[in-house]
């Protein structure tokens, strides 16, 4: 299987939020979830539907089968084992940071996603 690039990585990206974004979908931002997650659980909830449970905050991390973390996809993840929403530590990475932030593409998603440009 070939490895997926940076421009491919972002282009699927793109097309994924376009997509969330023509179909009214919220997109709840991680600072915002690490930051007041009962509200963002309760905007999601709303969008999803579905009833806000008050006690997700005890059930929520047992959950450790799914992951945004590419880090986390073969091994424990940054945020498997954790018991409270706190914000990961970054990841230096300044070779691929770099080749990221040379894409405009990555500038179209933070304004779509609501990001501001750094």
């Amino acid at each position: 299987m070939e490895e997926l690039n940076v421009k491919d990585y972002l282009t699927g990206y793109y097309k994924y939020i376009e997509e969330l974004k023509i179909n009214n979908i919220k997109i709840i931002k991680y600072e915002d979830l690490i930051e007041d997650p009962i509200t963002q659980i309760k905007i999601a909830a709303k969008e999803l539907e579905i009833q806000f449970d008050y006690d997700f905050t005890n059930k929520c991390f047992h959950y450790n089968k799914i992951t945004g973390d590419v880090i986390g996809v073969n091994s424990s993840g940054r945020g498997i084992g954790l018991l409270n929403f706190e914000k990961f530590p970054r990841i230096d990475d300044p070779k691929n940071l770099t080749i990221i932030k040379s894409e405009n593409l990555l500038y179209e998603i933070l304004e779509l996603t609501g990001y501001e440009k750094k």
